[in-house]
């Protein structure tokens, strides 16, 4: 029987290997293996294995984009700074716990230095992206009175880059999951002292 999308299976299963293994350590065949056709017919889908690593990108980025950093999801503007709190926990629990977001951040981990595409791509996911968003939220709070006027974009890096670190901890250590989120939340709590209006609750 004829599978609908097999070019979809080899992506999930490519993203798996390189996230395991880096892009070096992972074959054509390999790939092929893994969703039981021969390494030759891999070809009838991409033209290479660089042309599927390119792909992998592309189709990660419209799956985190669809599932996390959509308008709709990141840059709703919390009306209240409990609601800010609630939404960076709702985006943690995703983040977090979904395997192909989690294998996308070890592949970028392993290959960001490879080549210049992938430097950039790491730099979006790992800071530009997650800055630009909170900077448009933090952009709205100061707006509606929610907290203190201070510079956005400084209030973004501010908020996020503890957050990103510990989560790349979890990565390479899940048992300490528990203890970042704590670590998480305690930042959190002190960021909304330290910057709510004292009306904002």
């Amino acid at each position: 029987m004829r599978r609908k999308n097999i070019k979809e299976d080899i992506l999930v299963a490519a993203l798996t290997l390189f996230s395991e293994k880096g892009y070096d350590g992972v074959g054509v065949d390999q790939i092929a293996e893994s969703v039981g056709i021969k390494g030759p017919s891999l070809y009838n889908h991409f033209k290479g294995k660089e042309d599927l690593f390119n792909s992998l990108i592309e189709y990660l980025e419209k799956y985190y984009s669809e599932h996390f950093n959509s308008a709709s999801k990141i840059n709703k503007c919390p009306d209240t700074v409990d609601e800010l709190k609630e939404m960076t926990l709702s985006q943690l629990e995703f983040t977090m716990h979904d395997e192909r977001i989690i294998k996308t951040r070890k592949i970028l981990s392993k290959e960001q230095f490879r080549n210049e595409k992938l430097a950039k791509v790491a730099s979006t996911y790992f800071f530009d992206g997650i800055k630009n968003s909170y900077c448009a939220v933090f952009t709205q709070m100061v707006k509606n009175g929610i907290i203190k006027e201070y510079d956005p974009t400084t209030l973004a890096i501010e908020y996020s880059t503890p957050i990103t670190v510990l989560i790349h901890i979890c990565d390479r250590e899940p048992e300490r999951e528990e203890e970042s989120m704590n670590y998480i939340k305690e930042h959190i709590d002190h960021f909304i002292e330290m910057y709510k209006k004292s009306s904002s609750l």
